[in-house]
């Protein structure tokens, strides 16, 4: 509880400054962070190698090194201000790319899976998608502190997020989509020997999960994968992919098998598009090659 009190006081002050000052500080803080994080940046180099192999100069290297530290601290400043952010900021702040795809996830009427990953500013196209196209379902993992858990889930309300515990998620998710609402899924963290289904990912052959190919088939739901881009870090684009119908032949693992393939190509070409936006600090390959993480 004292944590949780000591982190409201400190909100409780960042929220008196300016929005200039709180993002100059949090700045501070990934400058900081990449000077003393040595484990981490050695993470962010071993994916890059195992990716681009020797095709980044160093100076691209190192700019994708600063901004992973940067991205996940304005990630974080973005959740305190989501607490307090006016409704009206969103319509103003993010533009919804392209017209004709946000049009069929507002106006059809069938359930979406929104596909999506630890890329650009993530914590913010989640209340994006779910106040301004549909309401929408994401899991959390509980946290230690049920204070902080409380906190994050009263702020994600604020947007119409509801969100359920990964322990026994499916069957929430399933009801949410039969109601024709939505649920956001992030597909691009590490899973285990046991999970997901292989998939090709930049030439890799590696393990994504398959739940929201599972979901969208058992509920006829439409997936449509994306992600939230910037170029100043004050005005933001959420760009929808091309919508994925899962397949409904006899071969059940064949046809969430090619949904989900689909998911990773298109989440693979915004990446190649925005290299420096997605969260390399992550060991996203360490299950199936974890020999890329050694030493």
């Amino acid at each position: 509880m004292f944590t949780f009190y000591v982190f409201k006081f400190f909100e409780f002050f960042l929220l008196l400054s300016g929005k200039k000052f709180r993002k100059n500080f949090f700045l501070f803080l990934a400058w900081f962070a990449y000077h003393i994080d040595k484990t981490h940046r050695r993470v962010i180099r071993q994916n890059l190698k195992f990716i681009y192999g020797d095709n980044l100069d160093e100076s691209r290297i190192n700019y994708i090194e600063r901004y992973c530290y940067k991205n996940l601290l304005l990630n974080f400043l973005q959740v305190v201000e989501n607490r307090h952010l006016p409704i009206e900021d969103l319509a103003k702040t993010v533009t919804l790319e392209p017209k004709e795809i946000v049009n069929i996830a507002k106006e059809e009427g069938r359930p979406i899976v929104f596909a999506t990953g630890h890329f650009g500013r993530w914590k913010l196209g989640g209340i994006v998608v779910s106040k301004l196209i549909k309401p929408s379902m994401i899991v959390y993992k509980q946290m230690n502190n049920h204070f902080f858990q409380d906190y994050l889930n009263e702020s994600r309300e604020r947007f119409r997020i509801s969100s359920v515990e990964k322990n026994g998620a499916v069957k929430h998710l399933m009801k949410q989509l039969r109601k024709g609402d939505s649920i956001a899924l992030l597909i691009d963290t590490n899973l285990s020997k046991k999970d997901g289904v292989v998939v090709d990912f930049f030439g890799k052959p590696t393990r994504t999960t398959a739940t929201t190919a599972y979901l969208a088939r058992k509920t006829g739901a439409l997936i449509i994968p994306i992600a939230i881009v910037t170029d100043d870090e004050e005005n933001f684009i959420l760009k929808f992919s091309e919508p994925i119908e899962v397949a409904q032949t006899e071969d059940e693992e064949a046809d969430i098998l090619e949904a989900t393939q689909k998911q990773v190509t298109a989440f693979e070409a915004i990446m190649k598009e925005y290299p420096h936006l997605w969260f390399w600090c992550h060991k996203r390959w360490k299950t199936d090659y974890p020999e890329i993480y050694a030493g």
